[in-house]
This record gives structure tokens, C-alpha cells and sequence, in this order.
């Protein structure tokens, strides 16, 4: 038996809230509207006939007020209600009315997962019991509702609601026989917890709860904001939604979810992540119009893109970015691959004024697919369009960067450095990034590498390849090798999970709130735990400098007799020279994090400043030379003209002689 007690005791601070603030008789018709609206969803999802084969779990069912509706629909009904009083109101009320096909247990999600390992159920209903409890102990509710669902299940979870980005956290109690309610932040609130007679509540936003039903699988295809202050006609309800301000007015919300696609199976032995070619393009800086590119206007689903990297880059670099860029995000190129699971492709542009290069992400989702298509993907980063005319295979990356070059307006752009970014999120069943077997850890070398032999590798080579990495978390590892990447982010799976739980009750216990950085998962590769940053960072260091050894001076060519043109071209050529040398030089190994200085050192940067400064002492001598070489010329030209006009002044004063 639970030794839990729900701190209101008989619903007394909920019922002078209705009775004080509301309008009873509103209250319950803004209700009703609601769980009709969950009917029908249910209805339209599965029929009436699926519905009645099916079993409902009433997690945290209280009273059970909610049982007799839907044990109408249902095969069976089972309640879970964690405080033993409120279990023994609700069994009952399922004895007074006669419903056979229902069951209360005393006893809470976890501990009846414990007890029926093996049950599942079609429909999952959650209703107002996020509100009194600690952020942790709603993730661990959400796992067991995730463990306990069937893959096709939906849920119905109805909780309290705030417009706006933050959550809000009060405390209600009754002060001199009067309800009183206090703001507080989520210590105060966590404060609360357990104290008899004090009732702790948080208000949701949307956003943040749409974010954490994600995070366990969960699609929200329905929103319905309801019980509106001051509001008297539930019929208001539905324009209510949809008119901002009056939204705000909302005290709560129901979610109406089913499984998300993306959570799928983790015991079928496939694999989903995302894919991220990176090209880097030299441009003229002189001859380039950058208006086109800046004015690119964003959407919503932009708008989205661009706020994971405004996440991580404001958590991670909040001094700046080693090179300031402008980005721009091109959602929904609709690219596809035959044979190949793409559930959505994007562009990233990005332009470093500083060092004239642009840089192009063509990004790619892929979904339940196998470790050769990825090493696939791999093989077609710099294949032109021609080889992919037949069998109706229609993607080319060079294609498409090229297109979008075209259309901002580059000028006389040159490709120079590449990169292959692969992100996993899902590999099998695995929970943890790392302790890899070894047949496990050749897949990641082929789809790191692009190597379709991988089975065949010796595992020494795999695991020498392997070794190349950085990581911070048991389910996070980053890879690199050459120009390729590999970020294994098992962001969807238990241990995940147990992370947020920890974060949600650490960071709220002293910050009052957390950072979008430890609960996000960006729709680019690489973006999570800051790995395209650092890959960025590495590939315009490679590119620009790549650029500037290409245009060393010719010192071997003619001069001219005064070499004013020689001199002015090797002047420039040592001013930008120099200025690359200084901004790469404040990208010092030394000043970088570990995942940084990972990236930097397979990509050989610092053998590329040192030829820069090889090459500046030769042009600085050549300098020296031309300048030395230009003097002597000129005072020779000068002595040979002096000599001139003294053998001209001699003439002149011979001739009068004759």
C-alpha cells in the first residue's frame, strides 16, 4: 500500500478556487467540452469497435470522477491513485454505480510497472497530477507511461496552464479559514511538497510541456486551452483559443498525443539519426552582393531551426563565436532519396565576412533505416547530379548547393573544404554511447568512415578509428576522423530520460528554470553538445588558409624596372597575410574545449598557420629583396641619368668651340 497523501485534502483549495473565482456552473461545461473533445479523438482514431477491445489505464486517478465515462468506451479501466484515501473513494464509486469492467489500485505508475512487467495498454489517461509534483517525478511518470503504453496507444493528459515561454509555481493553503495563494519559484514550490494542507502547483506553458511529452515519444496532435477567468459560456471556449490575450486567461490545458513516429521500436535493430554535409566556399569578397543573402526572410519553421542554434551557441559561446557569421535557414528542400527513409531535409547558409568564405549545411532527418544507407549517404557528399538520373534516385548536394550559390548571388565561388556529419540518435536497443562491442563499434566505423566493407575491418583498425573521440555523458560520444564525424546521441532512449529527470530537478532547484541546452534536440546533425561549432570552426581555419597558401606570389617571375606592381601585389598579399594569421591565432588550441581542440588537431590547422608564417618570412624577404632591388635600380638609374646630363653638358659646352 502507498503511504502517499495528497496534501488537499477532500479537494477543499480546488473547490473555493471554483467557488470563489469561477463560475461553477462554467467550470464544469469548460470541462466537459474538453473530455468530449478526448472522445472523439479516441473515436476517430481507433472506432468504436477497436475502443472496446481495448484497455484504458487512469494514471493518478483520485476519486476516481473520471472512471464511469470512459469504462463506457473501454474494455476495462484501470486507476492508479497513489494517496489510499482517495483510492477508497474511488472503489466506491465504481461499486456504487455498477462498473464491472473497472479496477483501483493503491499503488503508483512505477510499482505497477514493477508488478506487470508485460501489460500494456491502448490509452494512457493522465488527468491534473503534474501540477503537485516535482519535475523528476513527472519524467519518471512518463517513462512508466511510455513503458507501459502500446505502440499504437494515445494519451489524454489534461494539466494547468500559463501563456507565455516560463512556467509558474505558487502555493496554496488556507490562511484564517481563506484560500491564499502565493507565487514562488520551483524551490518554493519543491518547499511545499509533502506539507499537509499545502497545496503546490505549477502552471505549464505550452511549449514546455509540448517539449517534454517529445522527449518521451509523444506527438501532441491536439491542444485545447480550458476554465477561462472570468468566462461564464463554455461555448467561448474554442474563440478563446485563438485569440492571444484572451489565451493568457487560461488556467488549463489538455495535450491529446500519440507515439511519435521518431520513437519507434528500440528492439528492432535499426537506426535513425541525422545527416549534415557541410561545403565551404571562397568567394570575392569585392565582386559579391550579400543583400539577396541577408534578406532572406524566415518562416515558423526557420524561426525553429535558427533557435537551436541561438540555444547552444548562447550556452556555449556566450563571448561569440570564433568567427562572426550571419545564418540563414532554408526549411523543407523536399530532397529524396530512393531507398532511403528521408523524413525531412533543410539548408543552413552561413557567411564569415571576415575571411570571405560562405558555408552551406544541406541537413537531412533519416528514420528506422540501416547502417548501410548511412554509409550510403556518405559515399554521395561530392557525387554530381548525372550520376543519380536513374532509378529514380533524385539527390545531389552538389546540386543543391550550387543552386542556392546561384540564387543569393555568390560570385565566382570555389569549393574548399567539405564535411560529413552524422548524428545517431537510435542504433538498436542501445542505451549507452559507450563500452561499444566490437561488432558495434566496426557499424560506426563504416558509417563514419563510408566504408561498406566495415564487417570485414579488423577490429583493432575500428577501434583506432574510434579512439578519435570526445564525451560528456554515458549516451554521448563525438568521433572524428578527417573531414568525417560522428556524433552518437542517444537522446531517445532510458538513459536519456534518467538525464532530464536529473537536470529538470537540479537546474529548477537552483536556477528556477532550465536551459533549452540540456533538454533539446536540434534537427541539424552536429548542433547538440556543440560539434557543427567546432567542426566550423575547423573547416574555415582549413579553408581560408587553404585559400591564402594558393595565392602565394610568384617569386620566380620577371621584374619589371621599377616593380611599383610587384611591390604593391606582395604588400597586400602580407597585410592579409597577416591579418589571417592574427584571427587564427585567437583560435588558439589552447584557449579551446576538448571537443575543439579534437576537431582542430585531425584537420592539421596548426601545420597550416606554420606554412602561412613560413611563407610570410619568405614574402617579408622578398619585401626586402624588391625593395633593396628597386633602390639599387633606382640609383643606378638616377647615377646613369646624372651621367647623362653631365656628357649632354659637355656637348653643349664643346660645340660653341667649333
Amino acid at each position: 500500500m502507498s503511504e502517499f497523501k495528497y496534501p488537499d485534502e477532500n479537494d477543499r483549495l480546488t473547490n473555493e478556487l471554483i467557488t470563489r473565482e469561477y463560475d461553477g456552473a462554467y467550470w464544469e461545461g469548460s470541462e466537459e467540452l474538453v473530455l468530449s473533445r478526448a472522445e472523439e479523438f479516441l473515436l476517430e482514431t481507433y472506432g468504436r469497435d477497436a475502443l472496446s477491445k481495448m484497455d484504458l489505464l487512469d494514471l493518478g486517478c483520485g476519486t476516481g470522477r473520471l472512471i464511469p465515462r470512459f469504462a463506457a468506451l473501454f474494455h476495462s479501466v484501470v486507476g492508479i491513485e497513489p494517496d489510499s484515501g482517495r483510492c477508497a473513494q474511488a472503489g466506491q464509486l465504481i461499486r456504487e454505480k455498477g462498473i464491472g469492467n473497472a479496477q483501483v489500485l493503491n499503488t503508483d505508475s512505477g510499482q505497477y510497472l514493477k508488478d506487470n512487467p508485460s501489460r500494456r495498454f491502448g490509452a494512457i489517461l493522465c488527468s491534473h497530477v503534474f501540477q503537485h509534483i516535482s519535475h523528476d517525478i513527472t519524467i519518471g511518470i512518463l517513462r512508466d507511461m511510455e513503458d507501459l503504453a502500446s505502440d499504437d496507444a494515445a494519451f489524454i493528459i489534461t494539466t494547468t496552464f500559463v501563456s507565455g515561454d516560463d512556467n509558474e509555481y505558487s502555493t496554496e493553503s488556507f490562511t484564517d479559514g481563506s484560500r491564499v495563494s502565493r507565487i514562488t519559484d520551483y524551490r518554493g514550490f519543491m518547499e511545499a511538497m509533502g506539507k499537509q494542507g499545502t497545496l503546490p502547483v505549477c502552471r505549464f506553458s505550452r511549449g514546455w510541456m509540448e517539449k517534454l511529452l517529445k522527449g518521451f515519444g509523444l506527438c501532441p496532435e491536439y491542444f485545447r486551452a480550458f476554465h477561462f477567468e472570468g468566462e461564464h459560456d463554455p461555448a467561448s471556449d474554442e474563440g478563446n483559443n485563438l485569440d492571444p490575450e484572451k489565451l493568457g486567461k487560461a488556467r488549463d490545458a489538455a495535450y491529446f498525443c500519440r507515439r511519435s513516429l521518431e520513437a519507434g521500436s528500440a528492439g528492432d535493430g535499426r537506426i535513425s539519426g541525422k545527416v549534415c554535409y557541410m561545403q565551404f566556399y571562397s568567394y570575392d569578397g569585392n565582386k559579391t552582393d550579400l543583400s539577396p543573402f541577408l534578406s532572406i526572410t524566415e518562416d515558423e519553421a526557420a524561426k525553429a531551426l535558427r533557435a537551436d542554434f541561438d540555444t547552444v551557441e548562447g550556452f556555449l559561446y556566450g563571448a561569440g563565436l570564433h568567427f562572426p557569421c550571419e545564418r540563414r535557414f532554408i526549411p523543407d528542400l523536399g530532397l529524396s532519396l530512393e531507398g532511403v527513409p528521408i523524413a525531412s531535409s533543410h539548408a543552413v547558409m552561413t557567411v564569415y565576412k571576415e575571411v570571405n568564405v560562405c558555408q552551406i549545411s544541406v541537413c537531412l532527418k533519416v528514420e528506422d533505416t540501416t547502417a548501410e544507407n548511412f554509409i550510403y549517404l556518405h559515399h554521395i557528399q561530392c557525387s554530381p547530379a548525372e550520376n543519380f538520373a536513374s532509378g529514380g534516385r533524385r539527390l545531389s548536394i552538389p546540386g543543391a548547393c550550387e543552386t542556392l550559390l546561384k540564387r543569393y548571388g555568390f560570385y565566382s565561388p570555389a569549393l574548399g573544404e567539405t564535411g560529413y556529419v552524422l548524428e545517431v540518435n537510435r542504433f538498436g536497443d542501445r542505451i549507452h554511447a559507450l563500452g561499444l562491442s566490437e561488432n558495434e563499434m566496426k557499424c560506426f566505423y563504416g558509417m563514419l568512415t563510408g566504408d561498406e566493407g566495415y564487417v570485414h575491418v579488423p577490429v583493432q583498425l575500428a577501434r583506432d578509428r574510434m579512439d578519435q573521440s570526445w564525451s560528456s555523458r554515458d549516451f554521448v560520444k563525438a568521433v572524428v576522423f578527417n573531414n568525417s564525424y560522428l556524433l552518437i546521441n542517444l537522446n531517445r532512449d532510458d538513459t536519456f530520460r534518467d538525464y532530464l529527470a536529473r537536470q529538470y530537478g537540479f537546474q529548477y532547484h537552483y536556477y528556477s528554470g532550465i536551459n533549452d541546452y540540456f533538454t533539446m534536440d536540434a534537427s541539424t546533425a552536429g548542433v547538440n553538445h556543440g560539434l557543427f561549432f567546432s567542426i566550423e570552426t575547423g573547416l574555415i581555419v582549413k579553408t581560408a588558409t587553404d585559400r591564402m597558401l594558393e595565392d602565394r606570389p610568384d617569386l620566380d617571375k620577371p621584374q619589371g624596372l621599377i616593380l611599383s606592381d610587384e611591390i604593391k601585389d606582395n604588400k597586400k598579399r602580407r597585410i592579409a597575410m597577416i591579418k589571417m594569421l592574427n584571427r587564427v591565432e585567437t583560435v588558439s588550441i589552447s584557449e579551446l574545449g576538448e571537443l575543439d581542440t579534437l576537431v582542430l588537431r585531425q584537420l592539421n590547422t596548426s601545420e597550416r598557420v606554420e606554412s602561412i608564417r613560413n611563407l610570410l618570412e619568405l614574402l617579408e624577404s622578398d619585401l626586402d629583396l624588391l625593395y633593396s632591388t628597386t633602390t639599387n635600380r633606382m640609383v643606378t638609374f638616377l647615377t646613369i641619368l646624372g651621367l647623362l646630363f653631365a656628357l649632354i653638358q659637355v656637348i653643349v659646352g664643346i660645340i660653341p668651340l667649333f
